[in-house]
C-alpha cells in the first residue's frame, strides 16, 4: 500500500498541462492548469466546463487507456 501511495504521489508531482486524468470522484478530463501555491488543478471536463480540484484527488493518467484512444 505504501508503494502504491508513493507511485500516486510521484504521478501527482509530475502532472502537466494537457494530460488526460481521472479524479478521485471518477471525473475524466484534461489538465488545463496547475497552481502549486494552492495545490490545485484545473481540469477541463467538457467544452467550456473547467473544474478546480485538489491535486491530491487526481489519481490516474488516462492517456494510454482504451477510453481515450
Amino acid at each position: 500500500q505504501q508503494k502504491r501511495q508513493k507511485e500516486i504521489q510521484k504521478f501527482q508531482n509530475s502532472l502537466q498541462e494537457g494530460q488526460q486524468v481521472v479524479t478521485g470522484g471518477g471525473i475524466y478530463g484534461t489538465v488545463k492548469s496547475i497552481d502549486l501555491t494552492k495545490n490545485t488543478v484545473d481540469v477541463k471536463i467538457a467544452r467550456d466546463v473547467v473544474i478546480t480540484v485538489d491535486k491530491s484527488y487526481v489519481f490516474k493518467d488516462m492517456a494510454n487507456t482504451p477510453l481515450t484512444k
